[in-house]
């Protein structure tokens, strides 16, 4: 109430924040006694970074500084001798010369390897129509083989049925005339004259004779048309052995002919990497195993050279970092101080 009726209190209201005057005392007494908390350990910390401090009394930094400047100069120029010893300025060229060399060997190989090659090419193809004509006999051959076989089936079949038609008119043949006849009238059932029965028995006979004759002649001209074709497919193998006979001469001498473009062939192949042994490739190769050495004795020296540049920039990197180790040492103790002089205040 007091607060409310005096405008110069306004402010404490706020302060207060609706907390009553004794709640208010109890916090500011809470912050008194962490202040007071924070004020004794100041010393504490102080003394802890003092210790932290290194000692620079020996350092100069100005003259730090002017040597890591002069050390990465020096690294510098040792970088660049390993530049140089890398791009190798005479192993380099040793390179470009061998690379020529190994460019006019393969010229020779290449040139050498399309000359047989189209020799090569050319017996091929003067060998390819005597391999055709071969491959068109023997497709001939094989028809004339199959046509035979079937022709001797066919004799064999119908050799067959011929025997089994002689049977049939053997049997026919002898087959004799023989007649029951009823004596009596089948009408009326009074006997039969004799005349009458002997014109009846020489009328059948003459049917039986007749019938007997017909299927005897049916047989023989069946038989002789089975003949004929028999002696026909006979005659068909008998030129198929022949043409085939003919064939395996002919084969023989394609073959010959084959054999001798494939010996053609196989001895120009021989020579598709002969030309190693040509006096040109030999003098090239002798240069190639020359530059390779030396190049593998300019490759010896420049590790050894770039080992040691290795060495040295290591060592000057070393250095460096001790200098900048007393620098940072120096801006170290610049903020320790800086941070004592903030604890006193």
């Amino acid at each position: 109430d007091v607060i409310k009726t005096d405008s110069s209190l306004k402010d404490l209201s706020n302060i207060l924040n609706d907390r009553k005057l004794e709640d208010h005392k109890k916090i500011i007494a809470s912050k008194r006694k962490e202040i007071n908390d924070e004020l004794e350990k100041i010393p504490v910390r102080i003394d802890e970074v003092q210790r932290n401090i290194p000692d620079i009394r020996s350092i100069d930094i100005v003259k730090e500084k002017a040597e890591i400047k002069a050390i990465e100069k020096l690294m510098e120029e040792e970088e660049a001798k390993k530049n140089q010893l890398n791009s190798g300025g005479a192993i380099a060229e040793k390179r470009n010369a061998l690379s020529l060399i190994e460019s006019q060997m393969m010229n020779i190989r290449t040139s050498h390897r399309e000359r047989v090659q189209k020799d090569i090419d050319q017996a091929e193809e003067k060998k390819r129509p005597h391999m055709d004509s071969l491959a068109e006999i023997i497709c001939k051959e094989r028809g004339l083989a199959i046509e035979a076989e079937s022709c001797q089936k066919t004799i064999d079949k119908h050799k067959i049925a011929m025997d089994m038609l002689r049977n049939q008119w053997e049997t026919i043949n002898a087959t004799k005339f023989g007649l029951i006849q009823d004596l009596n009238c089948p009408t009326c059932g009074q006997p039969l004259q004799e005349d009458k029965l002997n014109e009846a028995r020489n009328k059948a006979e003459e049917v039986f004779n007749i019938g007997k004759a017909t299927k005897l002649e049916n047989i023989s001209k069946e038989g002789k048309e089975l003949k004929e074709q028999v002696s026909i497919a006979e005659s068909m193998i008998i030129d198929d052995i022949k043409i085939i006979k003919d064939f395996a001469t002919e084969k023989n001498m394609l073959q010959l002919k084959i054999d001798l473009f494939n010996s053609q062939i196989r001895a120009l192949k021989t020579f598709l990497d002969n030309y190693q042994g040509t006096a040109e490739y030999k003098a090239l190769f002798a240069k190639q195993s020359q530059i390779q050495n030396e190049i593998k004795a300019l490759q010896a020296g420049a590790e050894a050279d770039l080992s040691k540049i290795l060495e040295k920039i290591i060592a000057l990197k070393q250095e460096r970092n001790c200098h900048q180790g007393n620098i940072n040492d120096v801006e170290m103790a610049q903020k320790s101080q800086v941070r004592i002089k903030s604890l006193q205040e």
